[in-house]
């Protein structure tokens, strides 16, 4: 029994790795990833001697033998008096700097050039490796805007190819589309289940019935006024009553085929978020050893209030240790909810003459 404990003590044992060496015997741990969240954060503290843990130093976070977060220390506090001397470190990571500092590439435009292309010099300053699930087609033009920061100028790029940035626990950044991590243990909240606490919200704010998107075209010679003039797309929810109606208008210039995209997310988006569960579990495994993590899908049901099993996202997961003990705390949400918003491609013809123009009026002053 003795030998058991010290197995299962080991497989979870909290180690901060920073210059070569291992720290642990934590007494308070916070560890969050999340989807949608470019860089993992930790809190650590213990009361002990002093450790020589200084901010900014690069560091590792492992449970047992899982990494889950490669970055670097942003803060350290210390508190002591005559009889304690109390160390609070907290960091995230690697891809923070992309978060914070700005994008200085010159000559800062990429005319048809990849996601990763153009992924992978932005975060090369900063030494983040990047990688890109399903890019799609070249960017006919991206350009950094005055100002932007790295993860700014990303987010744009993300949005012209349906993706979501995040990191990964190695402190890669990786822009990909939620939901694509495999499965988790199913999640039961009543009598018998391994639910410990759970809120579960529903709500049919924003939403509606009936979903109109209008957009309009520049027009060509070779197009038909009558379709130019407002393309629309609908789409609906039958679970909202019929008498509510959106008309959204497209932010930039769209066809009948991109409205028809935009309402069938607007619907599918709304809807999902229209569910909010945050679940506590005790431990931050599952039945099999794995942990808890993001990015996977599991099946929640709630006898309480007689939800069914519910196939849903791990939208994000906040290990903790602390007074209440050893928990795993998970947000859930069907996976509708994260999926990026469609837009507008940029013409590639149009983009290739705009480049083609700025060219010219530089090499004429």
């Amino acid at each position: 029994m003795a030998a058991t404990a010290s197995a299962a003590s080991s497989r979870d044992r909290v180690v901060l790795k920073v210059d070569g060496r291992d720290y642990s015997g934590w007494e308070s741990v916070r560890i969050a990833r999340g989807v949608d969240r470019a860089a993992a954060d930790f809190t650590l503290a213990v009361t002990r001697q002093y450790w020589p843990i200084t901010a900014g130093m690069a560091c590792e976070v492992w449970i047992g033998a899982d990494r889950l977060v490669t970055g670097y220390v942003d803060d350290v506090a210390h508190s002591h008096d005559s009889a304690t001397h109390r160390i609070d470190v907290s960091g995230r990571s690697r891809t923070a700097d992309l978060i914070d500092c700005g994008a200085s590439n010159r000559p800062g435009q990429w005319l048809g050039q990849t996601a990763q292309r153009i992924a992978d010099e932005l975060a090369g300053p900063f030494g983040v490796p990047v990688i890109v699930r399903d890019g799609g087609a070249p960017i006919p033009d991206h350009q950094l805007q005055q100002g932007e920061t790295v993860m700014e100028s990303l987010h744009r790029i993300c949005a012209m190819r349906s993706l979501v940035p995040t990191d990964d626990v190695n402190g890669r950044l990786i822009l990909h589309r939620p939901g694509s991590g495999g499965t988790a243990g199913a999640l039961v909240a009543g009598q018998g289940g391994n639910v410990l606490k759970a809120t579960v919200k529903f709500s049919q704010r924003d939403r509606f019935h009936t979903y109109i998107v209008k957009g309009q075209q520049a027009g060509f010679d070779i197009a038909d006024p009558n379709q130019i003039a407002q393309p629309t797309g609908t789409a609906t929810d039958p679970n909202i009553r019929s008498n509510r109606v959106a008309v959204i208008i497209a932010e930039s210039q769209a066809d009948a085929d991109i409205c028809a995209r935009r309402a069938r997310w607007e619907a599918a988006n709304r809807a999902g978020r229209g569910l909010d569960i945050t679940v506590t579990v005790p431990g931050w495994r599952q039945a099999d050893g794995r942990l808890w993590t993001v990015d996977q899908i599991t099946s929640y049901r709630d006898d309480i209030i007689g939800l069914p099993a519910t196939s849903l996202l791990v939208a994000e997961t906040v290990w903790t240790k602390g007074p209440d003990g050893t928990l795993t705390e998970m947000k859930l949400a069907p996976p509708a909810a994260y999926q990026p918003q469609p837009v507008v491609p940029l013409n590639p013809t149009l983009a290739g003459f705009a480049g083609l123009l700025r060219d010219e009026l530089k090499r004429n002053g």
